[in-house]
């Protein structure tokens, strides 16, 4: 058990126990910690793969831990429904020399007069594809570049049907470290 392989350690306590899901629940019970913080990156229970009950034990979490970091607006939100006191607007950061001058575009970048919008990100069911199909067959001054992976074998056929569109493309997934060229590429990003 974890309680055990803790104590074989010699284990004392974590200064903040930093919970990035809602599994962590057992461990506030489990790892002995000085403060305890429960990120809120996505609402899981908007996802089509997972089951609706793991937004019950996102907000089982959020209400026992000490601070609720959440990483937009709509999520803190979210958590304010379960809790009103130590929460906290903390978005995403980047970090700037990852997206220093790229040396070229990229072999595969759309060779095109037009602008190109481009999408960068994993495709799942969350992932508008009605306004991306319709954008892409009326907005044919602008090239559509879609970067990341397909979970969802409906997107995908999608996807592969508007390859056939000459505004568009779909290159699949790319190196994280690739993505400061195709960025700097393109007109604006989506």
């Amino acid at each position: 058990s974890i309680r055990n392989m803790l104590r074989q350690a010699d284990f004392d306590e974590v200064d903040l126990l930093w919970c990035a899901g809602p599994v962590a629940l057992s461990l506030l019970d489990l790892v002995p910690h000085k403060l305890s913080c429960y990120r809120i990156a996505d609402r899981l229970d908007q996802f089509q793969m997972i089951p609706a009950n793991v937004g019950v034990l996102q907000k089982d979490l959020i209400r026992e831990v000490d601070f609720v970091p959440a990483t937009s607006l709509a999520l803190k939100e979210w958590a304010e429904e379960t809790r009103k006191d130590n929460l906290y607007y903390l978005p995403n950061g980047v970090s700037e020399i990852f997206f220093e001058e790229a040396d070229e575009k990229p072999d595969d970048f759309p060779v095109t007069d037009r602008p190109v919008a481009i999408y960068t990100g994993t495709l799942d069911t969350r992932f508008d594809m009605d306004t991306l199909a319709f954008a892409v067959r009326n907005l044919r001054d602008i090239h559509f570049l879609i970067l990341g992976p397909v979970t969802s074998e409906d997107l995908k056929t999608e996807l592969i049907e508007l390859l056939a569109e000459d505004n568009f493309s779909w290159p699949g997934q790319k190196p994280y470290s690739s993505l400061p060229a195709y960025l700097q590429a393109a007109s604006v990003g989506i």
